[in-house]
């Protein structure tokens, strides 16, 4: 029964947002994130590096994607069984393994897609609903951090795909740096991937939390630091 196994699961899960992986210096010891590169905002501005821009794009990117598909799997395991939960975790730990930032962020957004579709299924499933209804509180403060994490990364991805944007549209002034920003142009169609099946996940996440009778606060700014996951 889903009421067996989602109560079942949050221990777990919530051990697995404990053991998130740091990829840097971290931004918020909980979620194990760096700081965000500055990125410039918008076009290049006159006389700057194009490389260096085109560097702090793909680095945001790969830590905003991180923190996006992270959560979007942390939100799928808290309706999931417990068998179901190591499954993803594994599929988790696969793409940490990827050492080809295109490869990783293309591998991301296939994972979100999936994420996606399944939590749309769990949104309509009768036994998900009444299982959600009897959510242990571990459970719910678990899900409201995730779906927290999640916005912010969306918002982050938000800044870095305006960032690209402005890169890319820089060139016109600037043709002998074409070369250098085919980096941006070939991650922009993936973020548009991850950021339309990153605001579904949102969304149902957002429905399954008020049927478990919470109403997580999201951020409001691409700034804020992700929340601790310490319960």
């Amino acid at each position: 029964m889903i009421k067996k196994s989602v109560q079942g699961v949050s221990a777990w899960m919530v051990a697995g947002m404990l053991g998130v992986a740091s990829v840097g210096p971290v931004q918020a010891a909980g979620f194990g994130l760096p700081s965000l590169p500055s990125l410039g905002g918008g076009a290049a501005q006159a006389g700057s590096d194009v490389g260096s821009q085109v560097g702090a794009f793909l680095k945001s990117v790969q830590i905003s994607n991180e923190l996006v598909t992270r959560s979007a799997v942390l939100l799928l395991q808290a309706v999931s069984s417990k068998e179901r939960g190591a499954e993803l975790q594994k599929q988790l730990d696969t793409l940490g393994k990827i050492s080809d930032p295109k490869e990783k962020d293309a591998e991301s957004a296939k994972l979100v897609a999936s994420v996606n579709a399944e939590l749309a299924t769990q949104q309509q499933s009768a036994q998900t609903q009444e299982g959600l209804k009897q959510a242990s509180s571990a459970q719910k403060v678990a899900m409201g951090k995730g779906l927290f994490n999640l916005a912010l990364g969306m918002l982050k991805l938000k800044d870095a795909k305006d960032s690209g944007q402005g890169i890319v549209a820089g060139v016109g002034r600037a043709p002998l740096d074409a070369p250098k920003v085919v980096p941006v142009k070939d991650a922009l169609p993936v973020l548009s991937s991850l950021m339309d099946n990153g605001k579904a996940i949102l969304d149902s996440g957002m429905a399954l939390a008020k049927t478990a009778g919470i109403q997580p606060k999201l951020p409001t700014s691409s700034g804020t630091a992700p929340v601790d996951a310490e319960m």
